[in-house]
């Protein structure tokens, strides 16, 4: 036993650098295994990701151009602050003052708008004559009735003096848009979108949706939709084989406007959408140009949202025009439209 251990060790001893170097060896042929195993892995992991890099799409390409419109109505009411009315008598004479109509603040007696609310004053032959409140059984002598709804059909005694209505009957009230407020407008891309055609034998029918309520309208060209005539269609294609897409051209019309969609894109043409409030039950309505609401019966039409001045251009039934802004029509707007 001694004697293999002696041999064993005497040959360890003359072979010792040879089996050291044998040992580097092979540990160096595994670290080059390893590394040759890495290096498959990492560029298949790489083309991998470069491949997901590849395949994403932007989900807007083109940014929404920015709506300066905000941006400019506050410029131009910094540059036009609200002006009180001058007063000379500063010395020994109080000024002769009254209530707002809207806030009930102490203001001038000769004040159009009121400094506190800007609330529109009535013009000073606004209240209700004498004869008028005793005809209809008011109490003259009594102010806070002029602003009281006396039949529950939303509408106050003042508004139902102007407009010469029962303030007794609740079937006898003035028009709905006295009490409709412009809530909120709202710059964005245009809601319509070109989805594809059906071609029959003898007619072909476009498909387009509304982004907003996801509507869709099958109309042929030179019909309307949504106040907009189809116009033109023009039928393209972008790129060869599997990656051939439809980017088709379908034209819309409006007076002086024309609006090209591209199959299943969205238009970067603004499209400006109002959100109009009726102040009697709260009821809101959003709506675009050329598109129309019926309150209370009556149907008005979106002839034009002017967002630099915050109003929208409404048209009723008799073809008569209003603006309605932020604030309920003024009794000195009323008595203009009368």
């Amino acid at each position: 036993m001694n004697a293999t251990l002696t041999r064993i060790l005497q040959m360890l001893h003359v072979y010792y650098d040879k089996i050291i170097a044998l040992m580097v060896l092979l540990v160096l042929l595994v670290s080059l295994l390893i590394l040759l195993v890495r290096i498959g892995t990492d560029q298949a992991e790489h083309e991998r990701f470069k491949h997901e890099i590849e395949s994403l799409t932007a989900a807007h390409p083109q940014p929404d151009p920015l709506d300066l419109a905000i941006f400019e109505n506050a410029r131009r009411k910094l540059h036009q602050p609200f002006q009180l009315t001058p007063w000379e008598r500063l010395v020994a004479t109080p000024e002769r003052r009254v209530h707002c109509v809207n806030c009930v603040r102490p203001i001038p007696f000769d004040a159009e708008i009121c400094s506190f609310c800007a609330h529109v004053q009535p013009d000073e032959d606004a209240p209700p004559s004498d004869a008028w409140e005793a005809e209809h059984g008011i109490n003259p002598r009594d102010p806070s009735v002029m602003n009281a709804d006396i039949d529950g059909d939303g509408f106050t005694v003042i508004e139902e003096y102007i407009f010469n209505t029962d303030p007794n009957d609740p079937q006898s009230h003035p028009p709905p848009w006295v009490r409709l407020r412009l809530a909120q407008i709202v710059s964005e891309p245009f809601e319509m979108l070109f989805m594809g055609r059906v071609r029959g034998t003898r007619r072909t029918h476009y498909q387009i949706n509304m982004r907003a309520d996801g509507r869709t309208f099958m109309v042929e060209m030179g019909e309307d939709v949504e106040g907009f005539t189809l116009a033109d269609f023009e039928e393209r294609f972008d790129g060869e084989g599997y990656d051939r897409r439809d980017v088709s051209v379908l034209t819309l019309e409006r007076g002086d406007v024309e609006i090209k969609l591209v199959r299943d894109q969205v238009t970067p043409h603004l499209q400006h959408h109002a959100r109009i409030i009726f102040d009697i039950d709260g009821s809101e309505y959003r709506v675009i140009r050329g598109r129309e609401i019926e309150v209370m019966g009556r149907v008005y039409r979106v002839l034009e949202i002017d967002p630099d001045e915050s109003r929208v251009l409404l048209q009723d039934e008799n073809e008569e025009t209003l603006w309605i802004g932020e604030e309920s029509v003024s009794y000195r707007e009323i008595a203009d439209f009368r």
